[in-house]
């Protein structure tokens, strides 16, 4: 049996939190409603950010071979131990992220 839960961050940002987020859940052809909220994380902007870098560039390393395009914000040498570390430490922060106390009652 398949549970669908529909998340709404409403109102905010990763720099100034999220005041009102909605978890709506469907079980048993039954809908329930939770609200919470969670707290501003504005390193978790400049963690995606490198996540994302990182993973444009080993996806660029292992896929196809096209001409290189280097942009000067572009990381050049790129390690996948990196991309592995920063995959942990982003997930490592969405999880912290998730278990703070006025985001609780929606767990």
């Amino acid at each position: 049996m398949s549970k669908l839960v529909v998340f709404s961050l409403l109102g905010g940002d990763l720099n100034q939190g999220f005041p009102v987020v909605t978890a709506q859940l469907w079980h048993h052809n039954q809908l329930f409603k939770i609200t919470g909220s969670l707290p501003a994380v504005p390193e978790l902007c400049e963690l995606y950010r490198r996540w994302k870098l990182l993973y444009e560039a080993v996806h660029q390393r292992l896929g196809t071979n096209q001409r290189i395009k280097v942009h000067s914000q572009d990381i050049t040498n790129i390690s996948v131990n990196d991309f592995e570390e920063v995959c942990h430490q982003l997930q490592a922060h969405i999880n912290a992220w998730l278990k703070s106390e006025s985001f609780q009652n929606i767990e």
